[in-house]
């Protein structure tokens, strides 16, 4: 049985297995609730609640292992849970068989069928569900101009790109028009100049077709170029979900601020709480500072001061600032940004991202003192441990 035939629906099975929710505007297109998977004694998913919303870019992100392939292979019905259910639209669809749900998977290896076509392989869920030619033809035409391969239907997969296979594979799961695409790691065999041209595509084809995308990846740019929300997900659970900006600025844990982009992490603890909802902490190697947080951090208790390299710089302390004298240890030029390594003597090191313009100003080289400073209320303060 082919990958697609897991997945894909007739028009009956459609009916009968997933159309009991209204799509009543605000009502998710997806609901997790209490979803568990256990291996022996090990919870590869622990207790998962969450709402993706109807035409939603959602990504799952995390380490390996962290139980967000386990979770999309629930979704498709390809796992069992052991626990919970998962609802689309209102209507429970975990006993449901795979072939069962209007949910189909884009893998990271594509599964063409290599003797057949471009417009072969698009069609094939079609003449599986005797659609007929006219509207075969059609549909399958109009996949293919969507994902960017019109004039490539007579070509075999072998004659292809990795990124033009992986465009097909696309098309022919969106061309069954189900109600929620899975995309497990699908650009993961591809260097990165083809990811980046095809996470624009990616996320150009689900605005326009407006189905419910649900993406999994271990790349959090990737997921952040193109998600609505994500979730990052750590030992079986979620971590944190929100924004791909909101995850950034305002992780809730040590983990996620760790896992997500390049950080500063410095001890200190909480002194008081100010009237605006920041607070006064003292920062190990810094001094006092004024800047926000998670809530509810009372005074005394430990905390990790979150500071950004690209919140670092040069330009000289002025108020409402942190300061620290430090030494260029290392210079790394990354294109559209020289990352520098600063060693410092009474605390942690510290990785500052600057514009090249401005390091060929300062004239800074490895092995000289420098002090560089950031914005207090760019440092985020969130509970140690």
């Amino acid at each position: 049985m082919t990958l697609e035939q897991q997945t894909e629906t007739s028009p009956t099975d459609r009916a009968e297995g997933a159309r009991g929710g209204s799509r009543s505007s605000g009502e998710p297109a997806l609901r997790l609730v209490g979803l568990r998977r256990q291996y022996g004694s090990l919870a590869a998913v622990d207790g998962v609640d969450l709402e993706i919303g109807a035409g939603e870019f959602f990504s799952l992100i995390g380490p390996s292992g962290c139980g967000k392939t386990t979770t999309l292979r629930m979704l498709a019905g390809l796992v069992e849970p052991t626990a919970g259910r998962i609802e689309l639209y209102g209507r429970e669809i975990s006993g449901l068989r795979p072939h069962r749900r209007p949910i189909n998977t884009v893998f990271q290896h594509y599964a063409l069928f290599p003797h057949l076509t471009v417009f072969e392989n698009v069609a094939f869920g079609l003449r599986e569900r005797k659609i007929d030619r006219r509207e075969m033809s059609e549909r399958v035409s109009e996949m293919l101009e969507l994902v960017g391969l019109t004039g490539r239907e007579s070509a075999k997969p072998a004659q292809l790109s990795g990124g033009q296979q992986q465009r097909v594979a696309l098309a022919r799961s969106l061309v069954l028009r189900p109600e929620v695409l899975l995309l497990d790691e699908p650009l993961g065999a591809l260097d990165l100049k083809l990811r980046k041209q095809l996470q624009l595509q990616l996320k150009r084809v689900q605005r326009e077709v407006g189905i419910t995308f649900v993406y999994v990846t271990h790349d959090q740019e990737e997921a952040f170029f193109m998600s609505d929300r994500v979730a990052i997900m750590h030992d079986g659970h979620v971590e944190q979900l929100g924004t791909p900006r909101q995850v950034y600025e305002h992780p809730r844990t040590d983990f996620v601020a760790d896992f997500v982009g390049a950080s500063n992490r410095l001890r200190g603890s909480i002194v008081a709480t100010a009237p605006d909802g920041c607070y006064e902490a003292e920062i190990e190697g810094v001094g006092r500072v004024r800047a926000p947080g998670v809530e509810d951090l009372a005074p005394g208790t430990r905390v990790i001061a979150v500071v950004r390299p690209e919140a670092i710089s040069l330009e000289p302390t002025a108020d409402e600032r942190a300061a620290v004298r430090a030494i260029v240890m290392d210079l790394a030029y990354l294109g559209d940004h020289v990352s520098c390594v600063l060693e410092r003597a009474d605390g942690p090191a510290l990785t500052m991202s600057i514009g090249g313009s401005e390091l060929a100003s300062q004239g800074l080289e490895v092995g000289e003192p420098c002090e560089v400073s950031w914005p207090c209320s760019s440092m985020w303060l969130l509970a140690e441990g």
